[in-house]
């Protein structure tokens, strides 16, 4: 192709202005439209050679080679083709170098331009046979244009026609690169987990060769995941590099499974399903990973959820092996129900579960997630007690209902969920007096009959009074006296204009702040007129009643400072008094007692 441009009479013409550029431009496009591709492709020549003497920009230069690309696919020139697709890459490269400077216009237009580029190097590639070539360029273009139905053609194309083989060494370069040392965290890979120890980790030649080995006999199915893996080559480099860990991560436990390291496999498959959690064939290999696991390794319990939400916590969901086996295998059934291995495998595990699971997984319209919440309830239902996550105030409520049966076997459950909301000491106070509680109760069930559950849940019934206590106790019951240590809480006179102004509890006496409530700065006895006593704020009530029990004390202390606590010299002065004082008292007795009598 290149020989036979160079010797066609439009070759060596020259462009000298900016004018004759765009007249041949525009030349080249309709004979394009006529799919006349020899001539368009000789003028896009033309405009690509000769654009340093008509001073043409590099956005002129880069749509040029494009079109020319896209001429050279028309005549099946690959090279050509796959050569100008490059250059304009390699331009749009530059020219971003100084994209800061540009508008946003334009930074669009140059986002779609290298598009359209990258669009026709895969394109040139998959013509000239190199597939895997072709797949990193076409998964860079549908990035950045996600919804570009012709990209996403090509990629399908490419899942196509791609040789296991390639594809199967693709696969294993991928997984030695994401388990290469991470920058950041060496003991981690790049984006999958290493393998541990090092020395059960494969090469990736052994890794290539045990794929292929995998795919035989499965070819379609493969073919038709790794197209699919492309379609999801969307957004960011964080999305793409999020779908590379959770494939790579199955494909990597389809490696291990192989060679008999279900360990791996085990862990492989969950986080592939973690990103994929309709992947069928995760979900077949997972599920003879776990059997393996129990027959092998003796690893009898798998969490297969974490579905309770009680209290405030997750509580995980854990089977035998056999049952979290049956149940994947389940789900791999319901996911692909062509596949004949799925259905087998179900049929085999299943006639291991108990007859209720059984029963549950057999019924119409059930599935996987209807038997994991009959497996939560019924792991409930067999806890012991004290691990029961229950509601607040459960034990109470449940012995309260006990006591309230015991005078009224059965009642509308309205009725026991009003008596339930009453002060807890005051049902109690209640139920102790058979004649009080079925007053209560008649009460409740009348307004129940004649307004209706709604209603009664709002009705309000007032407190006992203190004259209904005393006749329900009977006589000399005594309530909080104004004297025996409690009077501080006796209401008092002005109790009953004021409430709570009799109780040791502090008041609000910061008018400015009462005022700012909107009650005028006035308290409701002020308001009502009677006469209040001086009060001090709360924080020197406080200081006052700290300082009078001290004050209080000071009667108490010792009439004298204890000797020992005194000076040498003040003891040495009260020692002599008490010895003249002796002395003094002594010598009359000792005069007596020598005269005669």
């Amino acid at each position: 192709m290149r020989e036979r441009v160079e010797n066609t009479p439009t070759a060596g013409r020259r462009v000298t202005s900016r004018a004759e550029y765009v007249a041949i431009r525009d030349a080249a496009k309709e004979m394009a439209k006529k799919e006349r591709w020899m001539d368009a492709y000789l003028h896009f020549t033309v405009c690509v050679s000769d654009r340093a003497h008509a001073s043409i920009e590099e956005d002129d230069l880069v749509t040029s080679l494009l079109n020319r690309s896209l001429m050279a696919l028309k005549m099946d020139d690959y090279e050509g083709a796959r050569a100008d697709a490059t250059g304009a890459l390699e331009a749009l490269r530059a020219l971003d170098a100084y994209s800061h400077l540009d508008d946003g216009k334009r930074r669009d237009a140059r986002a779609r331009l290298t598009v359209k580029a990258l669009y026709r190097l895969g394109s040139a590639c998959v013509g000239t046979g190199d597939i895997i070539d072709a797949i990193d360029p076409l998964l860079r273009a549908r990035m950045m244009a996600p919804r570009d139905g012709d990209v996403e053609k090509k990629l399908l194309e490419c899942a196509r026609l791609a040789r296991m083989v390639d594809v199967c060494e693709l696969f294993a370069g991928a997984i030695s690169e994401g388990e290469s040392a991470n920058a950041v965290s060496p003991r981690d890979g790049k984006w999958l987990k290493p393998v541990r120890p090092e020395s059960a980790r494969l090469s990736r030649s052994a890794m290539a060769q045990t794929l292929a080995d995998c795919v035989v006999g499965v070819e379609s199915r493969w073919r038709l995941e790794f197209g699919e893996t492309f379609l999801l080559a969307t957004g960011s480099n964080e999305k793409m590099s999020v779908m590379r860990r959770g494939f790579l991560s199955g494909i990597r436990a389809e490696v291990y499974a192989r060679t008999g390291n279900h360990e791996q496999a085990v862990k492989d498959y969950r986080v592939a399903l973690a990103y994929y959690p309709d992947w069928a064939r995760a979900y077949y290999g997972y599920a003879l990973s776990i059997e393996h696991q129990l027959v092998r390794n003796n690893v009898s319990r798998v969490e297969v959820a974490s579905l309770t939400q009680r209290g405030g916590y997750s509580d995980a969901l854990i089977v035998d092996a056999p049952v979290a086996a049956a149940l994947w295998m389940k789900k791999a059934l319901e996911l692909d129900g062509s596949v004949e291995e799925h259905e087998r495998e179900y049929v085999r595990l299943a006639s291991k579960l108990s007859s209720e699971l059984r029963d549950v997984l057999a019924r119409d319209g059930t599935g996987v997630a209807d038997a994991l919440k009959w497996l939560d309830e019924d792991k409930w239902e067999n806890a012991p007690e004290y691990i029961r996550p229950r509601p607040k105030y459960y034990y109470f409520y449940e012995m309260m209902k006990e006591r309230i049966y015991e005078h009224y076997p059965e009642l509308p459950q309205p009725v026991m969920d009003k008596l339930l909301s009453l002060d807890a000491g005051e049902l109690d106070l209640l139920l102790q007096y058979p004649r009080a509680i079925k007053g209560q109760t008649e009460e409740f069930l009348d307004v129940y009959n004649r307004e209706g559950g709604e209603y009664l849940a709002t009705y309000k019934t007032p407190t006992l009074t203190w004259n209904e206590v005393k006749a329900l106790k009977g006589a000399g019951t005594q309530g909080l006296l104004p004297d025996g240590g409690v009077n501080q809480f006796a209401a008092t006179e002005a109790e009953r204009v004021d409430p709570g102004s009799g109780f040791i509890t502090e008041k609000d006496t910061d008018h400015a702040a009462l005022g700012a409530s909107g009650a005028d700065g006035l308290t409701i006895a002020e308001l009502a007129g009677a006469p209040v006593p001086a009060s001090l704020p709360p924080d020197q009530i406080r200081d006052l009643q700290a300082r009078l029990p001290s004050t209080a004390r000071v009667g108490s202390l010792p009439p004298a400072t204890p000797k020992n606590s005194l000076p040498n010299l003040q003891r040495r002065i009260d020692a002599l008094l008490d010895a003249d004082h002796v002395s003094d008292r002594a010598s009359p007795s000792s005069a007596s007692s020598s005269s005669v009598l």
